[in-house]
Parts: C-alpha cells; sequence; structure tokens
C-alpha cells in the first residue's frame, strides 16, 4: 500500500484522465469503476475480459479489512480522491480495470445476443447491459453511435454485472452474417409486445 498526496502527482493525473477522457480510456486499455459491488465481483469472479489492476482508496478507508493484499493499492487524501471520483457521495474506492477484448466472433447453432443500435445515454446503456445479464443473454453488440460502454456513468449503472458480460461493437457487415448464418432478429417494442421472460426464442 501507497500512499499519494499531491492532486498534479502523475498517476493522479492518469486516473483523472480515465475518469473524464474516453481517448485515455481507449489508448490505455484501462477503465475505472467506483463503489464496492463491481470490485468485489472482479474480486470473487474470475474474468478473461476484465482484470482489477490497482485498488485506490480515501484516506479513511485504508484500513478496511476487505482490501486485499494481492492488489497494488493506492491511498489518497479526501479531496484528491474527490478530483477523480464521478460520484457526488462516493464510497471512497476505486479500481483501475484492464480490459482485454476479445476478437468477436458467433457459432452459427447457438448464442442469444442483445444487439443495441445507438443507445446514446449512458444510464440506458448500463441499465440494458445489466438486463442483458440478468436475461441470460450470451453478449451485448452495439451498433452504431452507442455511447462507450466503458464510460464511468456506464460501469455505475450496470451495477457490477459488467464483469459477466461480453460486450462487442460491430459493423453492419458482422449484422449481416448474423443474418446469413441463420440468426432470427427480433424487436422489441414498448407497445403490446411479449414479455421478455415469456418469450422462445428461435
Amino acid at each position: 500500500m501507497r500512499e499519494i498526496t499531491s492532486a498534479t502527482n502523475p498517476l493522479v493525473k492518469e486516473l483523472r484522465a480515465l475518469a473524464t477522457s474516453k481517448k485515455a480510456r481507449q489508448e490505455s486499455g484501462t477503465f475505472i469503476i467506483e463503489g464496492w459491488r463491481g470490485i468485489d465481483t472482479l474480486l470473487t469472479h474470475e474474468s478473461r475480459q476484465y482484470h482489477l489492476e490497482t485498488l485506490v482508496v480515501s484516506k479513511g478507508g485504508e484500513s478496511d479489512p476487505r482490501l486485499p493484499d494481492s492488489i497494488d493499492t493506492v491511498v489518497l487524501p479526501d479531496f484528491v480522491f474527490a478530483k477523480i471520483s464521478d460520484v457526488k457521495n462516493a464510497q471512497g474506492i476505486l479500481g483501475v480495470v484492464r480490459h482485454t477484448p476479445a476478437p468477436f466472433e458467433f457459432f452459427p447453432d447457438t448464442g442469444y445476443y442483445l444487439l443495441l443500435d445507438a443507445i446514446r445515454d449512458p444510464g440506458n446503456l448500463g441499465t440494458l447491459i445489466r438486463s442483458a445479464v440478468g436475461a441470460g443473454f450470451d453478449g451485448i453488440l452495439l451498433h452504431g453511435d452507442c455511447v462507450e460502454p466503458f464510460n464511468p456513468k456506464v460501469i455505475r449503472s450496470t451495477m457490477g454485472t459488467f464483469a459477466f458480460s461480453n460486450i462487442r461493437t460491430i459493423s453492419r457487415s458482422d449484422i449481416d452474417r448474423l443474418l446469413a448464418a441463420g440468426y432470427e432478429l427480433c424487436a422489441t417494442t414498448g407497445h403490446e409486445g411479449k414479455n421478455l421472460y415469456e418469450t422462445v426464442f428461435p
């Protein structure tokens, strides 16, 4: 465990960039997750795509018995932590997560995917990811001008379920490949549709 006291420390600047910049997240291959729910999920469930690299805690949380000894942990004064946090009432802990994406592959005879087109609201995307994981979908496919899935607001809205998600950004040609392989495209509707959990998909 190491302590940093200055807001101008290079690591603090990197963390702030991850919290605010899509470009910084994409170039580094990392993103930030805040709160114990998502961090505990990563600690207790192995994931091939997501690896918790660093924990950052505010000064008051440095003695928390839940902090694992095996992960690099940085302690910041409360006022410095507040500069990084994306949450008004922060829990005083966040993690830096490395994302190792895998190429989009599908198996023609199996798999249910949630295809999302041009979802711009971070809270909506996070909720849809959470719902897809809960409904047992094998992946979430992002098409068009969707909000970045590793935006802090998206990650927070997934309530930790992103660790179980298989998120891919796909093109129109990928959709054509799925349809050519026999996948059926089902659309959601806000009026007189059949309940998702009562639907038998092909």
